[in-house]
């Protein structure tokens, strides 16, 4: 049986066909239930204390009445109230009549927008705030060759460009990093002894962020 924050807090409908209308049982709601108490809440950050959303479908016109792909698949949208903030899970189910079970369609991949995705999402959009200042050494090794690591994919906007980059790396100033790691990928590297260390502009926001949190 669902939980009864889910029994509450979730609508299903109205719909408007009728092949949805007669597959919405005490049975089809204690199905979908099930899957949000097994894949979406254990997802989430918090600890949840109310759900509210809602089971519609994208495919309750008449248009796709014939298509028989369609007839039991639907999408939901579901918000966990926790007292650490609101987590957002949706996406698009198959429902199985015969077997009273859902399934994930392969259209609309179901997901969960955690506490910890917006709190990374709010960090990378301050992170332009945050400019770690250049260290004069080396903690390890005391050399004076500390370059700034660069991650990911550099896009440039014409030869200037790159030609401004290539000469920030031969000149020590700046190096690649390869993937990046969010919050675990140092900032510095010593061209010396290859010591790695220091936050980005990212994982200093993101520890602003948290520390506000707790605060608040």
């Amino acid at each position: 049986m669902g939980t009864p924050s889910l029994e509450q807090g979730v609508t299903f409908g109205p719909f408007r066909m009728p092949h949805f209308q007669e597959q919405v049982d005490d049975r089809f709601r204690r199905a979908f239930y099930n899957y949000i108490a097994q894949n979406v809440i254990p997802a989430c950050d918090g600890k949840i204390d109310r759900i509210e959303g809602r089971v519609s479908s994208h495919y309750d016109q008449a248009e796709f009445a014939n298509l028989g792909e369609v007839k039991s698949r639907y999408y939901y949208e579901i918000a966990c109230f926790s007292p650490g903030g609101v987590e957002e899970a949706s996406g698009e189910l198959d429902y199985d009549p015969v077997t009273a079970s859902w399934t994930p369609s392969r259209v609309k991949s179901p997901g969960v927008r955690t506490l910890s995705h917006k709190r990374r999402h709010k960090a990378w959009l301050e992170s332009h705030r945050y400019r770690p200042p250049q260290p004069e050494e080396c903690p390890q090794c005391r050399s004076k060759q500390v370059a700034e690591i660069i991650y990911g994919m550099i896009g440039f906007r014409d030869a200037a460009g790159i030609q401004a980059f290539q000469a920030a790396l031969d000149s020590g100033k700046i190096c690649q990093g390869g993937v990046w790691d969010w919050d675990q990928s140092p900032q510095w590297r010593c061209l010396s002894c290859k010591h790695e260390w220091g936050l980005t502009g990212y994982a200093l926001a993101l520890r602003e962020i948290e520390g506000r949190e707790k605060e608040s």
